[in-house]
């Protein structure tokens, strides 16, 4: 008798639903709706109305999110992996194993607080419909993460083996360095976290009173010393940001050879832990080679 394609359906875990609560992830689809209704119910100001919106708009956000957990499942076998979802409308999404291109578990804050990960599975072009080409497990454990994660790489289910067995040789290609930090403001990526601070510092002075505010008409603020002192202080919380942004996402970064798959682990609030199997690699590209120490090839 041939094995199944794919297991039996499992479904994440239920503590992913207050995670989902707290973040409005299913919620923040349905706000266009609401605003028109409230806006046409009439509803006047006050601690009462705010008390009400807030207590309606989380009663939204679990209930969606309760909803959105209880319709989602996920298989995995030696063949393909399946992914079945959607409140109103169902999606199920077939990934044959020979299509999946690598695997990434990711670890965010509140995700590590309830002993969660994400499992990414990303897939070939034109293999996953739809515009995302990769297939999301959000919520499962960690030993389920790992479980799932070796299960799509190997192309078969990961069983436990009696006794254990040994973690293959690892062989390193590069690890985090703290010069790599010098060039974060060169990363145009890295400048969008302080862009958006300076956005947030100059709404919020707009936002204060009157008499708060700085007089530009000041003789001082009029001198060339103001000018100086506000660009460079936004050149100074640039760098400083771009840096900071660097530091979060890389930390801790580390690229082996794990037998045949190339492993790279990274981040400092969400962790990041990215398998992909070398045979299946067709390329590379390197981009900024000058502004660190170049890793040794291993294709």
């Amino acid at each position: 008798m041939s094995e199944p394609a794919v297991s039996e359906p499992r479904r994440t875990s239920p503590l992913i639903v207050a995670v989902h609560t707290v973040t409005f992830r299913q919620a923040r689809q349905f706000v266009p709706l609401v605003i028109p209704v409230v806006a046409a119910t009439g509803l006047g100001g006050g601690r009462t109305t705010v008390v009400a919106l807030v207590v309606a708009v989380t009663l939204l956000s679990l209930g969606t999110a309760a909803l959105s957990w209880w319709r989602f499942s996920y298989a995995d076998g030696p063949a393909s992996v399946v992914v079945t979802r959607g409140l109103l409308a169902r999606s199920v999404r077939t990934v044959p194993n020979d299509r999946i291109r690598g695997v990434e578990v990711e670890t965010p804050v509140l995700h590590r607080l309830f002993g969660l990960v994400r499992v990414r599975i990303d897939a070939a072009a034109g293999t996953v419909s739809g515009k995302e080409e990769e297939l999301v497990v959000d919520g499962v454990s960690r030993a389920e993460g790992d479980r799932l994660r070796t299960a799509v790489l190997n192309h078969r289910q990961a069983a436990p083996v009696p006794g254990g067995v040994e973690d293959p040789a690892e062989e390193e290609f590069g690890r985090f360095d703290n010069r790599w930090l010098l060039y974060a403001p060169l990363v145009g990526s890295y400048l969008a976290l302080p862009l958006a601070a300076v956005g947030a510092l100059f709404r919020l002075a707009q936002e204060l009173p009157e008499s708060l505010r700085p007089d530009l008409n000041d003789a001082v603020l009029a001198g060339l010393r103001a000018v100086v002192v506000l660009v460079v202080g936004a050149l100074v919380l640039l760098l400083v940001g771009s840096v900071v942004g660097a530091a979060i996402v890389n930390w801790g970064f580390r690229l082996v050879r794990r037998g045949g798959s190339l492993v790279a682990v990274r981040g400092l609030i969400t962790r990041r832990h990215t398998e992909l199997e070398i045979d299946r690699i067709r390329g590379a590209t390197v981009a900024g080679a000058s502004c660190g120490p170049r890793s040794p090839g291993w294709w």
